[in-house]
Formats: structure tokens, sequence, C-alpha cells
């Protein structure tokens, strides 16, 4: 046990609580014995090696957790512990029998307060924890005929206390996270540590979500061969957006946002390209007060107003139904044993953490009575700390919430204090024992229960964290559930019960439509800066003084007509001071308050490539990635030597260069697509026209330099090499750069691939002739074709090329007005009509 004793030697259970891998002698319990001494096969270089690997693969793919507390709302990279958290077959049976009892039990609890209230009419539930309960939404009152048959999923947070019985610390129904974090988790895991996986025999997590995709479908309650579903995001600002968009992926369902959706007639529907599409299943990720801001006064911004109408007239199913957070609250446990053996008439299997609900008399005397023994909290959220310890404050301060919670007692809850159970986690590089708290995921629809055979992990150093918020900020594990048979190999995609009709693609909401469109932009301005600084760097970085490159002037006078420089800093300045134009160089590429930086360009792109994450392959993610942290790891301060900044831009250059390629090899030749490459066409060909215009319009002293300059940055000089040798002549430039449509860096090629793609947009029925956007693009094409260049390229007595001047601004208004049309036709927002019906069922007002 050589290796064992290195891995593990400095790893001592608690004696205190009951530790998930050990024995109190230190000896690794039944169900850990393999996982432990493979690990112990591997070695300490092995294993940590794979560390870097779980670290670098939750980078690429883009797995972050977004703390809205952080004072700069930045994503939080996830972590995952290299350790799994787990679970014996014999122990699992019964872990699953309490979830599937716990989601028929809130199953019943929900139907019954949104119905005839039942419980609370015979005293079974107090009148407190229902209509005091911010999670009661009386609006929904008399729906649950709407639930029928449709599924709703749960999470439940187990712990273990310090004698290793399993309680549950919290649940949530409105919108159950942590599932895509689970299956991330899990993907990671089995790849890192493959061998050990499989050995293992672990239950795999794809028959959890076979059967809430078939429950989804089965829901619809039109459409039912092909039901139109979709996922409902509160958009990246959300701490859980990652989840939103891998779960859309995992599952195929589109994601949308609330300015996606129109209610017509009572039915929702999604707004694309080609006009409205019916929704039959809302699958929302959204929390309930957020869902309809017409009738629940939420955010507009994230929910759809008329939801709760639509729903109650049967024209839609949301999942998670509306108003399934009524039973969140911790006030509920004390009451859950004898609610299981009212409606199941079963004893409850898992019990919740120890709690005393202040709003009952009794409760209340026995908490203050010893108040030490406590942590006293909200019941229903609140303002103010989220727990209070009496040994941890102020008298005054205690005296203070003592007061509060004789005004309204059955706002409080009074946790005992218990010991939370330790899993071995890596820490620093040594193993240690951390807190554990397991979050399992249920489906429970009408006919069946599926509980994933699973889960998320957490793990932090203090217990009352982990049970209070769910582990929020703690370290993550993929819990593994042992099977007592051979695992069966299975896929999302295995299933193939039914004839698929074939698709050519579909269509795409005007969101994403325009989110694509403007990703096509940002990468494309992104590497136009790149270019014309990696120009600038590799000037910089020679043995000539920068006084005799002509081609200096030139460039920087493009940055700055372009308004990536200040053009009072580089232009115009007889005694042009090195250091200063470096500096100002250097803040144009690294300073994140200039809008027009590099940085801040880079930036726009990876918010609006998140925007769209579930539209983009891993690959393209991977790139997108790589582009953020290539920056991020560089620091202006770090990169005052030029040679090592144009090594930088040229890092850059091919990783903008390789989404490029893998957007034009690797996405389909849909309306996806058409958008994006109509986003890099637009910007390239306004670089273009803005570099032309820098180069050749006023007088030059070196005509040579400044087409060695043009050519270099729009990556054409090979080309014009290749054709006219050494000569450099303004003609042959110009009708390289503007007039070749076999150039895809020429003028002329933009504007071509703009006119196919227009003309591949979807038309109304009532457009016979061609739309504003169509005449935009063709009319700036046909100028280019007819322009007669060598006019063009002849200056006026000044040294001006007034007319070169002319024609390009005029094919720059030209992009202007097509940029402008295609958001009026396809982009904007078609206007929500407000349905001012009742909000309330007969005799519920």
């Amino acid at each position: 046990m050589e290796s064992f004793e290195r891995i593990f030697a400095g790893y001592t259970p608690l004696t205190s609580c009951y530790c998930e891998a050990f024995e109190p002698t230190g000896q690794p319990r039944q169900h850990w014995i393999k996982l432990v001494n493979m690990i112990d096969a591997m070695g300490p270089e092995k294993f940590f090696k794979r560390l870097g690997q779980v670290e670098r693969m939750l980078v690429e793919h883009g797995a972050t957790y977004n703390l809205f507390d952080d004072p700069q709302e930045l994503d939080r990279p996830w972590e995952l512990d290299l350790i799994p958290l787990i679970i014996s077959a014999r122990e699992w049976l019964f872990i699953k029998a309490g979830l599937e009892q716990r989601a028929r039990l809130h199953c019943a609890i929900y139907k019954d307060l949104y119905s005839n209230q039942s419980l609370v009419n015979e005293g079974l539930i107090p009148p407190e924890l229902v209509y005091a309960n911010p999670g009661f939404l009386r609006v929904c009152t008399g729906m649950e005929s709407s639930w029928s048959g449709a599924p709703i999923v749960f999470s439940m947070d187990l712990f273990r206390t310090a004698q290793g019985e399993w309680r549950v610390a919290g649940r949530r129904a409105q919108t159950p996270i942590g599932p895509g974090y689970a299956l991330e988790n899990r993907v990671i895991m089995s790849q890192v540590l493959s061998r050990i996986f499989h050995q293992n025999r672990i239950k795999r997590l794809a028959p959890f979500f076979i059967k809430l995709d078939e429950s989804l479908k089965e829901a619809a309650l039109f459409n039912k061969d092909d039901p139109s579903i979709v996922t409902l995001t509160p958009g990246p600002s959300s701490k859980t957006y990652f989840e939103h968009a891998y779960l859309s992926r995992y599952l195929g369902y589109p994601m949308v946002e609330s300015g996606d959706l129109t209610i017509r007639d009572n039915k929702v529907y999604m707004k694309t390209l080609g006009g409205l599409e019916q929704v039959d299943v809302l699958f929302r990720w959204t929390d309930d007060r957020d869902s309809d801001p017409l009738a629940l006064r939420g955010d507009p911004a994230l929910g759809v107003s008329g939801l709760i109408h639509a729903v109650r007239t049967g024209a839609l199913v949301v999942v998670n139904p509306i108003g399934a957070g009524v039973t969140e609250s911790p006030a509920f446990a004390g009451y859950l044993p004898g609610l299981c053996r009212h409606l199941l008439g079963e004893d409850l299997l898992l019990r919740d953490a120890s709690s005393l609900w202040c709003g009952d008399p009794m409760s209340l005397e026995q908490a203050l009575a010893a108040p030490e023994n406590y942590i006293f909290a909200h019941c229903f959220g609140g303002s103010g700390p989220s727990a209070i310890d009496k040994m941890d404050v102020k008298k005054s301060d205690w005296d203070a919430l003592v007061e509060k919670i004789h005004t309204s007692p059955y706002q409080y809850i009074a946790y005992e204090k218990t010991g939370v159970s330790t899993a071995p986690t890596l820490d620093n590089g040594n193993v240690a024992p951390w807190r554990a708290l397991s979050r399992f995921f249920v489906s429970a629809d009408r006919d069946s229960i599926k509980v994933m055979p699973g889960g998320l992990g957490r793990v932090g150093s203090d217990s009352l964290s982990l049970l209070l918020t769910g582990g929020e900020d703690a370290l993550s594990k993929d819990i593994w559930v042992i099977s007592d048979k051979p695992v069966e190999q299975v896929s999302l995609l295995d299933r193939m019960e039914k004839t698929l009709e074939i698709k050519r693609g579909g269509d795409l909401p005007s969101r994403i439509a325009d989110n694509l469109l403007w990703l096509g932009r940002y990468i494309e301005r992104a590497e136009n800066q790149v270019r014309l600084y990696r120009s600038m760097f590799k000037k910089l970085s020679s043995e000539t003084p920068y006084m005799e490159m002509p081609e200096i002037p030139v460039l920087l006078k493009m940055a700055a007509d372009r308004g990536f420089l200040s053009a009072d800093k580089v232009l115009g300045r007889e005694n042009l001071n090195l250091f200063e134009m470096q500096d100002e160089i250097l803040e144009a590429v690294f300073d994140p308050q200039r809008p027009a930086s590099l940085i801040a360009a880079l930036g726009h792109v990876h918010r609006t490539a998140k925007s769209v994450r579930d539209r983009l392959s891993l690959d393209s993610w991977r790139v997108v990635m790589r582009l953020e942290h290539t920056l991020k790891k560089s620091d202006a301060e770090q990169w005052l030597q030029v040679s090592e900044t144009f090594d930088l831009m040229t890092e850059l250059l091919i990783s903008l260069s390789a989404f490029s390629g893998l957007a034009m090899e690797s996405i389909t030749r849909g309306l996806g697509w058409r958008f994006m490459d109509m986003g890099r066409r637009i910007d390239r060909a306004d670089h273009i026209i803005g570099v032309i215009k820098s180069a050749l319009v006023e007088p030059v002293a070196d005509q040579k330099a400044s087409l060695e300059a043009l050519l270099e940055i729009l990556d054409s000089a090979m080309t014009y090499r290749s054709r006219y040798r050494t000569s450099l002549q303004v003609p042959p430039a110009l009708d390289l750069l503007i007039a070749d449509e076999v150039n895809p860096r020429s003028l002329a090629f933009q504007l071509a691939a703009l006119t196919e793609h227009v003309d591949s947009l979807p038309r109304g029925n009532e457009r016979k002739f061609s739309s504003p956007e169509e005449k935009a693009a063709l009319r700036s094409l046909t100028a280019v074709r007819l322009w007669d260049l060598n006019g063009l390229c002849e200056p006026d007595s000044s040294g001006r090329r007034n007319r070169l001047e002319e024609v390009l601004s005029s094919v720059e208004a030209g992009l202007n007005d097509f940029a402008m049309h295609v958001t009026q036709h396809y982009l904007s927002r078609i206007p929500t009509t407000q349905h001012f019906t009742s909000l309330y069922p007969e005799g519920k007002q």
C-alpha cells in the first residue's frame, strides 16, 4: 500500500462525525476499497496530473457559476474535486425510496394547496405556512388540473448526521438547480478517471434525462407526435446560465429568453425569422414570481406577460408548474411526518434537519429557552442576515432579533446545531476531511417517478454554510452510485422507437439571429485590430529606428481613424516619442476601460458568444474561452517588450482564425450561420473601406509604404506579389482590394456574400419584390462592379483622391442602410400584446 500512504498519508477522519469514506479505524469502507486501491496504484504524480486535466476541461467547456454577490458580477469558474462521493448499492435503495416518497408527498401537497386546501382546513398545515408564504401564489389557485401529466423536477439536499443518519437539508421545486452541473461533472470524471469509473460499475445518469425528455413530450396537450418544447432562461445574467445552455443542447430543445416569446389568443409563440411558432411545453428556469410579470409583478425582463392565463386555458404546459415553490420553506419540516401518514399512509423515510418553527408557541418557547443550541433564520427568506447564532452576535443585536421574532414568530425558524459528515477532498495537494452535502434530483409525472442515480456533491469547511445555502459557494463532487450488477451503456441518442421526419435545419428566434450577427461583427472587429497591432509591433520590434520606417505613420493613422488609438497622441506630432507611442498602443490593447480597446472587443466576443452558447459547438466555445484567457493572463505591465506583444497578437490571430475556420467548416449553412457570416462581412467591408481611405485618399510622402501596410493588414500581400511581383502600384492594389470577387479580403467579395445571404433569408408571402436590404446590397455591389478604378486612382491637383473618397463613402452609406434594414426587418422585437383578462378563476376574486 505504498502509494496509498503517499496520497492519503495526511488524511485523518474526524472523530466527532461520520466519515463517508473511512471507518473510525482508518480503513476504507467496503464500497470505497476499490476506488482507494486504484488511486493508490495510480500514484500521486499521475493522479494530480489528472486534476490539471479537470481544471482545463472545465475552462474549455466554459463551466461557470455567477455569484450575484460578486461586486464585479463576474463568472466564477466551476470547481470539481477529483475524488468522487460514493454511495453503495444497498444504501442507494434506501435513499431512492426516500426521494421517491418525498416527490409523491410534495406533489400531493401542491395539488391540495392549489385546489380545495383541505390540509389547511383540517388543521394539518397552519394557515401562516400558506397565506404568509411568498411561495404561495394565490393567482395559481384552481390550476391544479393543468398539472395533470406534467412532470415536476425536484432537487433534494441530503446530508448525513454525525451518527450517520440521512436527513433532508432543503428542497427546491421552482427551478431545480444542479442537474446540468451534475451531468458536466460526470462527463469530465468519466473521461479523466475512465478506468476507475468503469471498473467500479457506476450507474449512468442518461436514463434520468431520457425519462425527463419522454415526460416533457408526453405532457404536451397538442402536437403530441412532434411537440414544440423550449427552455426558458433568465439570460446570461443568471448565475446558472451555463447549466441552462448545457441542458438545452443535451436535450435538444431551443433555449429562449422572455423577449423571444409572445402571446396571441392565449397561446404562447416563439418569435422566429419566419414568423410565430407555437410553443407546446415551456421548460422554465425562472423563479415562480418572475414567470409572469403581469400576474405576479415580477421582473418584466425575465417572464412572459399572460403566461399564467395561457396555462389556465390549457394552451400550454409549464414545467415546473408555476407556484411549485410553496413547500420549499423549511417551516414545513415539522408537519411533513403527519402529512405523509395522512396523504400517503406511510411513515416518512427521510426526515428533515432538526428544527423548530417559531410560529408554533411551544416550539418558540423551547427555542428561546436554550438559544445557544440553535441557529435562527427567516423561514420565508427576507432581508437581513441569513442566519444568526446568539453566540456570535452582540447582546443588542440578539435582543433586536428576539423582538422581531416575538412580533412575527411565523417568519422565523430555529435550526438545531448539528454536525455534518465528511468526505475526503483535495485541499492544496493534501487530502482533508471536508463537510459534505449531496443534492439529488427527482422527476415525477402522473405515472412514474425517476430518481437520478447520482447527483451533485458539495463540500466545504463549514457545516452551517452548507446547510443554509445548499453549498452555493462550495467545491463540487461527482456522486457515484455503485451498481450491484453490470451497467448497461445508455445514451440519449439510443432511442429508436419511431421513424424520424427528415429535417434540414429550422427556424431561428430573432434574438438568436441578432446575437449571432453581432458575434460575427465582434469576431471580425477583434481580428481587424489584432492584424493592425501585429503589424505595428512587428515594425517596432525590428532593429530599424521607427523614425526611418515610413509604414509606422500610415499604420498609426489607420488605427486613429478607426478609433483604436487617440488621434491627439499619435497624429500630427513632429517629435513623437517612441515610449509615449508604445504606451498608447499598449493601452489600446490592454486597457479594459477604453471602449475601443482590444481587450474590450474580446470581452464583447465572449459575452455575445455566451448568449448563444447553446448554438455553438464545443470546439467553437473552446476557442472563445482560449481568446479570453490568452489576453486575461497578460497584463500591460508584463508586455512592455514589443516583441512579446507581437507573439501575443500572433497567438490571438491564430485563435480568431480557428474560430472563423470552424464557422466555415463545422456549422451547417442555415440561418444561424448566415447571420453570423453577414456580421463578419459587414464589419470586414467597413474595415476595408476605412483603411483604404486612411492609406490612399490623403497625399503621402511614401506611396509604396502606404500600399505595403495596406496589403499586409488586409492579408493580401502574398496574393499581390504572386500576381505583380515586387512592383507596387495603386491601380492593381485597389483592383485586388476592392473589385476582385475571388479575393476573400476584397470589398466586392464581402458585398457579393451579403447579396447571396440576404437572397436566402425568409421572405414573407406578401413580399413579391426586392426588399430594402436586398436593394441596398445589390446597389453597392453593382456600383463596385461598375467603378472605373483607373479614374479613382488619379489624384487631383492637391494630391488627394477625392473621387475615391466619394465612392467609398457611398458604399459605406449603403452598408449602413443594409445593416439597418436587416435589423428592422428580421431582428426587431415583435411587440407583445398584453391581454388584460381575468387572472383568477370564477369565484376566486
